[in-house]
């Protein structure tokens, strides 16, 4: 795995589950640990199509690890500065520190 790997983190809060990344400015928050995930892993393949690594990491309620999924740049792609900017699935941006639908 690279270094320079983007990890992506879903966690529970007291505000609901959790999407963490260094690249995002404040986490995102989801109504459930199953939409939470799924955006995730659409951030994470954004990323990976963008030219990235990622690397997903779904911790279970109480604080442990689950499971973790890395995914790989693309081929031919150019490091592009992707994490950043994340439209969740559907199109929209969730907003930071609200609960998504």
């Amino acid at each position: 795995m690279s270094e320079d790997m983007l990890s992506i983190a879903v966690r529970y809060s007291e505000a609901g589950w959790t999407v963490v990344a260094d690249a995002l400015e404040e986490p995102r928050v989801f109504a459930s640990g199953a939409k939470a995930e799924a955006a995730a892993h659409d951030y994470a393949r954004q990323v990976a199509a963008a030219g990235d690594d990622a690397v997903v990491k779904v911790f279970a309620r109480d604080g442990r690890r689950g499971r973790r999924e890395a995914l790989r740049r693309l081929p031919g792609r150019l490091t592009s500065g992707a994490a950043r900017s994340w439209a969740a699935p559907g199109g929209s941006t969730p907003s930071a520190g609200r609960t998504a639908a």
